[in-house]
């Protein structure tokens, strides 16, 4: 990652972290468990 626009970015970064973190572990969440349905039911 580029570090030329130092506190700006990781300020911007950070709020994208503490807001899409989330969403993306509860999305990666669901597709592992989704996959682990489809090996149990199948």
């Amino acid at each position: 990652m580029a570090n030329d626009q130092g506190p700006k970015k990781f300020g911007v970064y950070e709020a994208a972290s503490a807001g899409g973190l989330n969403w993306t572990w509860i999305i990666v969440g669901l597709i592992v468990i989704a996959i682990l349905l489809y090996f149990f039911l199948r």
